[in-house]
């Protein structure tokens, strides 16, 4: 039914291929109409009506069916022709799966399970994908269908089958990867047949000029911040789009999304210090590629770094992405952004998607939730079929589409690559790498990541400090495994858990040197000797280098200080020169008064303002327990003001402290290193 014919659209042509699926079931034996509805009833749960079949049977120009009439039954029986059997049986034997299964388990697969629990679990996979993929494809053509969870459940395989069925999937058999793919667009025509689709080619012209807006886990993908596996796979898909009608945009919230997720990480590498880490270790122990190894990726390539320069590498990649895609930014909104009406819309959205996804933090739940609310508004009524709906949110955020899926009965908002994918390669053009992509797609996760990534980098930035070999990196660090992190990653703060880190490793160093001392007694004097000295020369040259990178770091926050202490100065001085002229006005006005109405009336008036005064003096007195003193009050003023100035211009004051306390600290160890470098 599913073999290796790319342009049907035609629901009759569906019709055809189903009941011919009958006779290939069945071993071709002859059938009545009655045996023909009661047998796709049965095995596919639709109906046909006896006129369908029969226009299809009697269909002269195709004459693959041969109707022979039992006189004595007064039926009518009917079988495929011969040379159409024939056919049909070949292509089942070149498509079917259960081939490349057999090839795989017997040829390929070097695991540990068994021949029978291979064949199991990867029929079981298949089985989830094409059932969970009808859902999606019956959702996207039939409004009315609802479609609750359509990923595939990790949890239904062991990390050990994950590992065969992604070993198979990943088998480099263009041949395999067509056969799957036959097997899921199988989906496409099941959908157009159960919701009655009158005509394909409708569908067909509707997959075209389509606006899909990007999630941010797409551009991550696409300039390679998540692997180059991950990038190649995202990059194929767009290109087929592209090709196919597509035009892409990323909207004004994604926009923002992307900087501040950069922003974040770049952040987080900057507060711990670090010398140069082994960038594989991220691959082994945080599962998924992340910015942290892109950035030591990128640095370790490099004689000049900083991340001012990281942060333009990346931008410049993101341009370069929006080029070549012809990626179009929107920031134009639709909406009254301040109205309330709208703000509550998307707090509710955000709320529904944090209860969803039950992990995440509510700033990314937030972008989520105002692109959603933002593609609505963009929709409008033109969201019930796929004909007529234009825009969709491409993302790879599977709990954000399935959260999609089941909310409502209009066509989803949320699309994952590989669902759009299945329909562009049944539809238009195709190559072996398009399937292998496609196929790629498909890949289950094969394991949960040791530890997180941000923790993982401030371990690392410990680890370094003592060493800045990759392979006694990665030894210590699977020393950590072993004791699960125990004691590690019991620091409250950043820097306690660096610390922690850099104990540890210490006290494997001290271990070795304890085993080398039992082992070699009378070499480990000399031994000790060139180890501590080495050691001190690497600590040395560790700590020039971030003393180095901190005074850097101080001297760029230092450079946005004087335009903002002169900015305070003129604040200060402005309040002074308000001050003194309210004392001058104040007197001013006593001395008018008296001089308009005389002494004798003003005598009284004057007493009393001076016991103002000296009352006003005593409650002051009597509440901070101090007596005011302009001059305490003027420097206090001017650092009030000098704060206010910058927490306005969001100049970092804990942070410049902080650096200097640092400072202060690398000069301290640099001076007893020094001492102990001379000894």
């Amino acid at each position: 039914m599913y073999a290796d014919e790319t342009q049907v659209v035609n629901i009759k042509t569906i019709h055809r291929k189903v009941i011919e699926s009958v006779f290939v079931d069945n071993e071709n034996k002859p059938m009545t109409v009655h045996n023909i509805i009661d047998f796709i009833q049965s095995k596919l749960e639709l109906v046909f009506t006896e006129e369908e079949i029969t226009e299809i049977v009697n269909d002269t120009k195709k004459n693959e069916f041969v109707v022979h009439l039992d006189t004595k039954l007064r039926e009518s029986f009917i079988r495929l022709s011969d040379r159409r059997f024939s056919s049909l049986k070949d292509k089942e034997q070149k498509f079917g799966i259960e081939t490349y299964i057999k090839e795989y388990v017997d040829n390929v697969y070097e695991g540990d399970l068994s021949h029978e629990h291979l064949e199991d679990i990867i029929f079981k996979f298949i089985y989830e994908l094409l059932n969970k993929n009808i859902s999606a494809f019956k959702k996207l053509t039939s409004s009315k269908c609802r479609a609750e969870e359509i990923s595939i459940n990790n949890n239904l395989f062991t990390i050990e089958e994950r590992n065969a069925i992604n070993d198979f999937l990943n088998w480099n058999k263009p041949e395999k990867n067509k056969s799957i793919f036959s097997l899921v667009s199988y989906s496409v025509e099941y959908s157009m047949l159960s919701n009655n689709i009158g005509n394909g080619n409708i569908l067909l012209q509707s997959l075209r000029n389509k606006e899909f807006y990007l999630d941010n886990n797409i551009i991550y993908r696409a300039i390679g911040i998540n692997g180059e596996d991950r990038k190649n796979r995202i990059l194929t898909f767009l290109r087929k789009c592209k090709e196919s009608g597509q035009s892409f945009v990323v909207s004004k919230y994604t926009i923002n999304e992307f900087k501040e997720t950069i922003k974040h990480h770049i952040n987080q590498l900057q507060r711990v210090p670090f010398g140069k880490i082994n960038p594989h270790i991220f691959r082994k122990y945080a599962v998924n590629p992340s910015i942290y190894e892109f950035y030591h990726k990128w640095r370790r390539e490099r004689s000049t770094y900083g991340f001012d320069l990281f942060s333009g590498h990346i931008q410049g990649l993101y341009q370069s992405f929006l080029t070549s895609f012809n990626v179009q930014e929107d920031y134009r909104i639709p909406f009254n952004e301040k109205d309330e009406k709208v703000l509550a819309s998307i707090e509710a959205y955000k709320q529904e998607i944090k209860s969803y996804k039950g992990k995440g933090n509510d700033e990314s739940h937030n972008f989520d939730a105002q692109n959603t609310y933002l593609l609505e508004q963009k929709r409008g009524a033109n969201n019930i079929s796929i004909s007529d709906t234009k825009y969709y949110f491409v993302s790879t955020d599977q709990k954000l589409r399935n959260w999609d899926f089941g909310r409502n009965d209009c066509q989803p908002l949320a699309l994952l690559p590989s669902q759009w994918m299945t329909v562009l390669l049944k539809y238009f053009s195709r190559t072996d790498d398009d399937f292998k992509s496609f196929v790629s797609f498909l890949r289950l996760k094969q394991e949960e990541p040791v530890i997180s990534e941000d923790k993982l980098q401030v371990i690392l930035a410990g680890i370094s400090e003592i060493t800045e070999d990759f392979e006694k990196q990665s030894a210590v660090l699977e020393r950590m495994v072993e004791v699960k992190f125990d004691g590690i990653l019991d620091g409250k703060s950043i820097d306690e858990i660096r610390e922690n880190a850099v104990t540890f490793t210490k006290a494997i160093y001290d271990q070795e040197l304890e085993q080398l001392k039992s082992n070699y007694s009378t070499e480990i004097s000399s031994l000790k000797d060139t180890h501590e000295k080495s050691a001190l020369e690497k600590q040395l040259v560790f700590k020039k280098t971030l003393l180095s990178e901190v005074n850097d770091s101080i001297e760029t926050i230092e450079k946005t200080r004087p335009p903002l202490d002169k900015i305070a100065i003129t604040k200060f001085s402005n309040h002074k020169w308000i001050l003194s002229v309210g004392f001058i006005a104040y007197f001013l006005i006593i001395f008018i008064l008296i001089y308009k109405v005389g002494w004798d009336t003003m005598e009284p008036i004057t007493y009393f303002l001076s016991a103002l005064g000296i009352i006003g003096g005593y409650l002051y007195f009597a509440i901070t327990g101090k007596s005011f003193n302009p001059s305490e009050y003027f420097i206090h003023k001017e650092q009030e003001l000098k704060d206010k100035v910058y927490k306005d211009f969001s100049f970092d004051s804990d942070r410049l402290a902080s650096l200097l306390e640092r400072k202060k600290e690398l000069e301290n160890e640099l001076s007893e290193l020094g001492k102990q470098t001379e000894k």
